[in-house]
């Protein structure tokens, strides 16, 4: 049975490494949850990650004009330092505040792109709510020729546009959908289905927890390719005996 019991959200778990940002921009870590209907919550999240998106917008600006103005500085030192008219050192100044203004910047866009998303998935949650998200999901197309032949999958419109698997599938990743995808088209025992009913009451109260793992997962849906990762887990290295070998199926999945 699948345990999941983290007491904070996996943000709240490490020093965040914004937190001069969300000093100064005056931003959450993140939206934390509270007990209230699904509704209110995904409400409430997007209320208070539109808010902190904005202020971080301004700051994004702010930013990026200060950026622009020490790129002149350093060019009109530069200048100054090919006439002889300045030492090169100079030069130092300009480009430590840009250096920093270059940090800082990437630590708000990466604030502002977390609280974006979070907005993006509330929405979704909301839509679903509302009996809305036909069309606005993934509609596990890439299955549904696999599924021609399959005894209940066209008969239950597991597939395709309003179906059973764009309800269900929040997945970012390829081995993620794959799994949904089969676990709709196979049989499971009594036993499996109590536990995976068990597992969603438990992650169902769990937004923070939830959606951490889908902007996670929303990072890396571009660079995860099953092919190559299963693929390097099915090759046996030179020199590996055979019994280490369960190691690597085991970093694969």
């Amino acid at each position: 049975m699948l345990d999941v019991r983290p007491t904070k959200s996996p943000t709240s778990q490490r020093p965040s490494q914004h937190g001069s940002v969300r000093k100064f921009a005056k931003v959450p870590d993140h939206v934390e949850t509270k007990d209230e209907p699904p509704a209110d919550a995904y409400e409430r999240r997007i209320a208070v990650s539109r808010g902190a998106s904005t202020r971080l917008g301004r700051w994004d600006a702010a930013i990026a004009a200060a950026r622009a103005l020490t790129f002149v500085i350093a060019v009109v030192v530069l200048i100054l330092v090919v006439r002889e008219r300045v030492e090169a050192w100079w030069l130092t100044a300009p480009g430590a505040v840009f250096a920093i203004l270059v940090a800082v910047h990437g630590r708000v866009i990466d604030r502002r792109a977390r609280f974006e998303a979070t907005i993006e998935l509330s929405q979704a949650g909301l839509e679903r709510i509302a009996d809305r998200w036909a069309g606005k999901g993934d509609a596990g197309e890439g299955f549904r020729a696999k599924a021609e032949g399959h005894l209940y999958a066209a008969d239950l419109d597991i597939f395709g546009r309003g179906g059973l698997f764009e309800l269900l599938s929040v997945a970012r990743t390829p081995i993620g959908q794959a799994t949904l995808a089969g676990w709709l088209q196979t049989s499971a025992s009594a036993a499996i289905v109590r536990a995976r009913q068990e597992a969603v009451a438990e992650l169902g109260p769990r937004v923070d927890l939830r959606q951490d793992l889908a902007l996670v997962a929303t990072k890396v849906e571009q660079e995860v390719r099953e092919e190559a990762l299963m693929s390097w887990a099915s090759r046996q290295p030179p020199g590996l005996p055979a019994a280490l070998g369960a190691w690597r199926w085991g970093l694969a999945l």
